[in-house]
């Protein structure tokens, strides 16, 4: 969650009094807009090495529609200069949801068939990426949603991913995605024991308790992207990115467990969410 954080920065930050501010600065804005156009580059080389290059290409081939972003409106007149420095700064937010989408392992043809279902890929990505999804559109996104058992305690391992530790799950019913019953399915955290010997603690990370049952919503692309980005190796044990998770209680009802913020109301039940997986899933093989 923390790149996605950094990312839903980056998209805040035109919309912002600061993001005010660098549009007034030639050169703020030259520097952020060369920042950001770095970091695209290092996150494209990324796909291309995880073989999503194409998904890439796909979207700068037939671009996003800029009504999927809802950037504020001009109120006033504005200069020439002022007008195009808002405009690059529209196209970065635009390039940023193709680099997520493509990571996540969409393409246009995804995003077409999505929008003729009346479903917007790239608003999804926009809300889910800036910290505003709901929880439907979390499932959209993830291509891994499981109800599975939590292993006994955070394991410390040796990953070469880069994570100190982890949560491991028995996988008990899959809902979305490749994972079957019976499978293990771990969840990297930067809480751990550093090499020195230190111990850093993630307060925003979850926690489960042994061996109770949660409701997983995973993205296994994001945190191979995620990985790859940051110079290390993803491990070999089958590993994913938390976009949310539920814990069952006494009556199987679920309970929000994870730090995301819950936009349109949290899910109450497992089959709510098959439901929603299973709707999705419909509407984008639809072939009408």
């Amino acid at each position: 969650m923390k790149a996605m954080i950094l990312i839903a920065c980056s998209f805040a930050a035109v919309a912002s009094a600061s993001g005010q501010s660098l549009l007034s600065s030639p050169q703020a804005s030259e520097r952020y807009a060369a920042e950001r156009s770095n970091q695209q580059l290092m996150r494209i080389k990324a796909l291309e090495a995880r073989g999503k290059a194409d998904n890439y290409e796909s979207f700068r081939a037939t671009k996003l529609d800029a009504s999927s972003f809802n950037f504020p409106a001009t109120k006033r007149v504005q200069s020439q200069a002022i007008a195009e420095r808002r405009a690059q700064f529209q196209n970065i937010t635009i390039n940023e949801t193709a680099i997520n989408l493509a990571a996540l392992g969409f393409d246009a043809s995804d995003v077409a068939i999505a929008r003729r279902a009346g479903i917007d890929l790239a608003e999804v990505a926009h809300h889910v990426f800036s910290a505003s999804s709901t929880p439907q559109e979390q499932v959209l996104l993830a291509d891994t949603v499981v109800v599975a058992r939590a292993f006994p305690d955070p394991i410390q391992s040796t990953r070469q991913d880069g994570y100190l530790s982890e949560l491991r799950f028995e996988v008990m019913k899959s809902i979305k995605g490749t994972s079957l019953q019976g499978d293990e399915i771990s969840i990297p955290l930067r809480s751990g024991t550093n090499p020195d010997g230190t111990i850093l603690t993630v307060t925003s990370e979850l926690s489960v308790v042994p061996n109770d049952i949660y409701l997983l919503i995973l993205s296994k692309n994001w945190y191979q992207q995620l990985v790859i980005e940051s110079g290390k190796n993803p491990a070999t044990q089958e590993s994913a990115s938390l976009f949310s998770a539920y814990q069952l209680d006494d009556d199987n009802a679920l309970l929000h467990r994870s730090s995301d913020p819950i936009f349109g109301g949290a899910f109450r039940s497992v089959a709510e969410v098959v439901r929603v997986s299973d709707a999705q899933s419909d509407a984008l093989h639809s072939k009408d």
